[in-house]
């Protein structure tokens, strides 16, 4: 099933807090942070 287009006008991104107080709990911590990194350039643009 593909994935809908977003259209900026009705797209909503958040973006909780990520702590390294939570690293030991966060699954694929860097991967997490790097993904992050990307959807916030991505909101950016």
């Amino acid at each position: 099933m593909p994935v809908p287009r977003l259209v900026p006008a009705n797209t909503l991104f958040f973006l909780c807090d990520i702590q390294t107080a939570f690293r030991p709990a966060i699954h694929a911590y860097d991967q997490v942070i790097a993904t992050s990194n990307k959807l916030v350039k991505l909101a950016k643009a």
